[in-house]
Parts: C-alpha cells; sequence; structure tokens
C-alpha cells in the first residue's frame, strides 16, 4: 500500500473517530431532554389533577352469602371537584350507584356501574338514559361515549372497554356546560384505574407528588 493511501486511510479513521465524539454528547444531551420533558408533563397531569379532581371514591358495598358487606368492584377513579366520595345507600335499579354533588360544581352528580362480565353491560347501562336513545356512541381511546340532553341536564355516559371489570361512569351537569366541563371530565376519565394498573394508580395518589420519589418497578 502506497503511503499516500495510508494517510488517507488514517485521516478517514480520524475524521470517523471525531464524529463519534461529536455524537456521543448529543445524545447524552437528547436523554437530558427527554428525561425533562417527562418530569414537565408529570408535573402538568399532576397540577391538573390537584385543580380538577376530588378525593377518590369509595365503593359501594353490597351483602355476601355470609352476611359480610363487601365492595361491588375493585376500582381506583377520582370524580371532578365538588363530587362526594360516599355512594348513596342503594343504587337506581340495582346497578346504578350515584355520588352527589357535596360542594361548589357544575356537576350535578357522577353515577357509576360496575360488572365483571358481560356482553351487554353498555346496553343495561344506557336504558336508564331515554334522551340517548338517538344518539350512537363515540369511540374513544378506552371509552364508548354517548353524550346527550334532556329537558334540564347534559349527559357523558362512558362505558370502559375492558375483558375483565367493567365499568360506567356517568357525568351529569348543568345544560349547556359541556364544552366548559370537558377538562375536568376527561381529567376525571384518566384517573380510573382497575385491574393491574390499580396498584399503580393507588400509589402515585399516596404519593401526592408528581416526581418519582421511588424507584420504578
Amino acid at each position: 500500500m502506497s503511503p499516500s493511501i495510508n494517510r488517507s486511510c488514517r485521516r478517514a479513521r480520524r475524521l470517523g473517530f471525531g464524529l463519534l465524539l461529536l455524537a456521543l454528547p448529543a445524545c447524552g444531551l437528547s436523554d437530558y431532554e427527554a428525561k425533562t420533558l417527562e418530569t414537565q408533563q408529570r408535573a402538568e397531569r399532576f397540577d391538573k389533577e390537584q385543580k380538577y379532581l376530588d378525593e377518590p371514591v369509595q365503593m359501594p358495598t353490597t351483602t355476601d352469602k355470609d352476611g359480610n358487606k363487601v365492595p361491588v368492584a375493585d376500582v381506583f377513579f377520582r370524580p371532578p371537584k365538588g363530587i362526594g366520595p360516599k355512594p348513596e345507600p342503594s343504587p337506581l335499579g340495582n346497578e346504578l350507584w350515584r355520588y352527589a354533588r357535596t360542594g361548589k360544581s357544575d356537576f350535578v352528580l357522577v353515577e357509576m356501574a360496575f360488572a365483571t362480565e358481560g356482553k351487554d353491560f353498555a346496553k343495561d347501562v344506557m336504558r336508564y338514559y331515554q334522551a340517548a336513545e338517538n344518539f350512537q356512541a363515540q369511540r374513544h381511546e378506552s371509552f364508548d361515549t354517548w353524550e346527550f340532553n334532556d329537558a334540564q341536564y347534559g349527559y357523558s355516559v362512558n362505558v370502559l372497554r375492558s375483558n375483565r371489570t367493567q365499568v360506567a361512569v356517568v357525568y351529569v351537569f348543568a345544560k349547556g356546560q359541556r364544552d366548559n366541563l370537558r377538562a375536568a371530565m376527561d381529567q376525571s376519565l384518566q384517573s380510573l384505574a382497575v385491574d393491574q394498573k390499580l396498584a399503580a394508580a393507588r400509589q402515585k395518589y399516596r404519593d401526592k407528588s408528581p416526581w418519582r420519589l421511588k424507584p420504578a418497578p
């Protein structure tokens, strides 16, 4: 190999190594920026939860064959601010549990239904709302949603698509306020957790912080 070719090879190797060194800090910066963005987004979500949501609801109970009171479902859910955590003593039609307004709020109440299985769960829930007869469900990320009004109130009926624990969340609010309450409803629905997501949701709420103070599992 001639001296000129050797010199060209060495220059090429030096150039390649130099480019690699330049790339390394950029990769580190990208990782840092990604983590910074994740932290910022986590803090923003926490701020929205504090602004829009009340404390988690308590699950209604039923009596088992031995006479013990047991929860009707294992669900984590935070309603909009002003909606109380305790359900009314008895459900509507044996399945629709109501959480009433306890403070200043444009929401009148939140209704919830639960089931462990059943292909007609959404149909069973919708039969309580005659005003919804002419409305089709809108498919969202995790829910099928019906939105409509009756003579007095507005409604947003949201049925979680799940193969195991089935949940319906119904927001009842002052008629004409749907658009103003959209952010609160979206944030509330995002808080809903069932099955394998339950433990993480409860831990997040107990931490009362947007920061990851404990290592991720």
